[in-house]
């Protein structure tokens, strides 16, 4: 048995050990207003109690309010087992309502000879990941999944017209999963594996197999719509090419017509970018001008040489042989000249100067000058001839070369651009030659679409033996382990809690406050404060109280104030003497 304390509302309650409330109206002492409560051999502090405050309460509630539960905290034990129960049957509950999961899985290939264009010339490991890329985007695509479960159906009929929702096809999205074979990453093989998971062991294989097909026509849908368009675009860049490649031909023509014979040389020019064949012309027309100017300098010279032979033929011997060779009659009479001066003067050195021989020498000389002299005005005249001719000459060479040299300036200045057009015209020729190739090979491809299969199975569509995930034995021994777990972590925690009730603590004395009265609502004054001198009321314990071990209680507790609103008593202010 134990004694119960308030300190606030201040009651004393008394129970036995088969938690029973003991009429108080039996058991409590009357204790008087100012009966002195001295220390008791152990030093505990009994309360002043002021017997106005007690009321009395009919019979029928009285036995009402002296119920009240018991202390649950005090039986680890049995808390502990409880919660290792509760948990294990969660488990079991958990286990028995867990509905079955199966996984059906395919291992495909995705064929890159059926797609034309793209990464054609990439690496193998790129295509093969662009290709298994695009059939994860396509078998996870909204109008695959739903043909898929359209052709499947539900997983249990129901009333519902509207099937699949969208609900539904999330859910099949969450549930289809694309993984490399053996592990790998997308790229390193050819095959990859499809796995839908469903309730429904059959459904599961059906829905694969229905994604399976459905994947692939929507690859060739795919594929022939990209086909449609890339060979609307090559028709159409087809025909810009040929627009731009003829306008660029007539530009050209217009060029060379425009040009005339030079217009074969410009095209000569952009094929093979050499410019000697124009400059050798020039370098000859050059050669020509030189020479001919080389020659009329001559002829000035010897019409100098000639005009002072005029004036004295004996200079007719530094006459140049070049305009002897022009002349012949000169250099006859240049040689009769020579041989009769030799003669004259060989015989002036054997004659006297009146010797007939000498004076015939002499005679004959003379004739030759006056020859000389005759024939001087008309080898002037001659050279004169020959020196206004290549004065002519001249003229017309060096206008042909200005002419050739105006000429191929024209042909350079034109030239750039000449090649830029022509440029532009064999780039847009090979382009338009690789456009024809790649549409025939769209049209062709296009129409190869529909007997072409994108997606191979490697195998039949497979399930496993088991349901995946963990079976009902598996969660049934996780819930024992944790409620084992739980069940101590219980125990460990209320242990030293009920340890801890049988220590006594000193009771703080507490300042007087207002006492209720019998009535609720209304307070009486609290006693007066006695000295030292005076005596503190005593509380005389009954038999049942005798034997009772107690505990001292530093404040109330929850338990005391429900055990004062049950009971409706008043207790006056003072030092109490309790246990929990």
């Amino acid at each position: 048995m134990f004694v119960l304390c308030s300190e606030e509302h201040r009651i004393v309650i008394v129970f036995d050990d088969l938690w029973r409330t003991v009429p108080m109206s039996n058991q409590l002492p009357k204790i008087g207003n100012e009966v002195a409560s001295p220390t008791s051999e152990k030093g505990h502090t009994y309360s002043r109690w002021n017997k106005a405050s007690v009321s009395a309460s009919p019979p029928e509630t009285s036995a009402a309010a002296a119920t009240t539960s018991p202390v649950w905290w005090k039986y680890p034990l049995r808390i502990s087992v409880g919660c290792t129960l509760c948990v294990v049957v969660l488990a079991v509950l958990v286990a028995a309502l867990k509905p079955d999961v199966w996984e059906a899985r395919q291992s495909v290939v995705v064929r890159p000879e059926a797609f034309a264009g793209g990464l054609q010339n990439a690496p193998a490991n790129e295509r093969r990941q662009d290709l298994q890329n695009t059939f994860v985007t396509v078998i996870q695509s909204h109008p695959v999944l739903e043909s898929a479960l359209k052709e499947v159906g539900p997983l249990r009929r129901t009333g519902a017209s509207a099937f699949p929702t969208l609900r539904d096809i999330d859910a099949l999205r969450e549930a289809v999963k694309i993984v490399p074979v053996a592990g790998d990453e997308f790229g390193s093989s050819d095959a990859i594996s499809v796995r839908v998971r469903d309730r429904s062991r059959p459904r599961a294989v059906r829905l694969t197999e229905a994604l399976v097909r459905h994947a692939d026509q929507a690859l060739q849908e795919l594929q022939a719509r990209r086909m449609a368009e890339m060979t609307e675009e090559l028709t159409r860049a087809q025909h810009l090419t040929e627009t731009a490649l003829h306008a660029d031909q007539t530009r050209l023509e217009k060029m060379e017509a425009d040009l005339g014979a030079d217009g074969i040389t410009l095209r000569l020019l952009e094929e093979k970018p050499d410019t000697s064949g124009l400059r050798s012309s020039l370098e000859q027309l050059d050669n020509q001008i030189q020479e001919l100017e080389s020659r009329q300098l001559q002829y000035e010279n010897m019409l100098e040489v000639l005009s002072q032979v005029r004036e004295a033929p004996s200079q007719l011997q530094a006459v140049p042989s070049a305009l002897l060779d022009a002349h012949p009659t000169l250099r006859r009479l240049q040689e009769a000249l020579t041989e009769a001066e030799v003669r004259l003067i060989s015989l002036k050195g054997q004659h006297a100067e009146e010797h007939p021989a000498v004076i015939a020498a002499r005679l004959s000389l003379d004739e030759l000058r006056r020859r000389i002299a005759e024939e001087t005005p008309t080898a002037i005249e001659a050279v004169q001839h020959e020196w206004a001719l290549i004065r002519s000459q001249l003229d017309f060479l060096r206008n042909q070369r200005q002419a050739e040299s105006a000429r191929i300036e024209k042909l350079m200045a034109l030239l750039p651009e000449y090649r830029t057009i022509a440029a532009r015209v064999r780039s847009e020729s090979q382009a338009l030659e690789s456009i024809r190739q790649q549409l025939n090979q769209a049209r062709a491809a296009q129409a190869a679409v529909a007997s072409s299969r994108f997606i191979v199975p490697v195998e039949p569509v497979q399930t496993g033996a088991q349901p995946v995930g963990p079976g009902r034995q598996t969660i049934i021994a996780g819930g024992v382990a944790c409620g084992l777990m739980v069940g101590v972590a219980v125990f460990l925690w209320l242990v030293p809690a009920v340890r801890g009730t049988s220590e006594t603590y000193p009771l703080k004395p507490l300042a007087p406050g207002p006492a209720l009265d019998a009535k609720e609502g209304e307070t009486t004054q609290a006693p007066r404060q006695h000295t030292s001198s005076e005596e503190a009321p005593r509380i005389e314990p009954t038999p049942a109280l005798s034997n009772l071990p107690v505990a001292v209680c530093d404040e109330p507790s929850l338990l005391h104030r429900a055990l004062i609103q049950t009971t409706h008593l008043s207790v006056a202010t003072g030092e109490v003497l309790c246990d929990h």
